[in-house]
């Protein structure tokens, strides 16, 4: 029997065979506190993005953080209070791709953003929340630089 379909069955993520490795050889380095610590800081500023949902234009694509990734529309003044037509739709999946520009051309912050067409749903911003050196000052920087990078979008 080949090696690779074994090894395929018994990866984490079955996109990125080689993801599984790493995670051993950090895990086995830091060791199981370490790495729980990790984990913990992660969720945490994950669950600080319940800013969102306080701040006006922000909208999550899922009602409650289901993990450390967070996902979520910006929807600026011009648009909103608005009827949610099909139009409406179309024009919030401008949003993040003039804002995302900006950000590059600013340099101050660089997030992604992705439609997910098969669910019907415009371009939205997601942010994984992993880096263990993040506080809560850099996730409320992310949403403070937003509403700035998109003024007058």
């Amino acid at each position: 029997m080949p090696l690779l379909p074994l090894y395929r069955d018994r990866t984490i993520q079955c996109g990125r065979k080689n993801d599984v490795l790493k995670l051993w050889l950090m895990w086995k380095g830091r060791g199981d506190k370490a790495m729980g610590a990790r984990i913990e800081k992660a969720f945490e500023n994950a669950v600080s993005y319940r800013k969102l949902k306080l701040t006006e234009g922000f909208r999550l694509v899922l009602p409650e953080f289901q993990c450390t990734n967070i996902s979520f529309w910006y929807i600026p003044p011009r648009l909103r209070g608005q009827n949610e037509t099909a139009e409406w739709w179309k024009e919030v999946g401008k949003v993040a791709p003039a804002i995302k520009a900006r950000m590059m051309l600013k340099g101050s912050i660089m997030i992604s953003y992705q439609p997910l067409s098969s669910k019907g749903l415009v371009n939205f911003f997601r942010v994984i929340v992993g880096n263990p050196v993040c506080e809560r000052s850099d996730m409320d920087f992310i949403v403070d630089e937003i509403i700035r990078l998109a003024e007058d979008v």
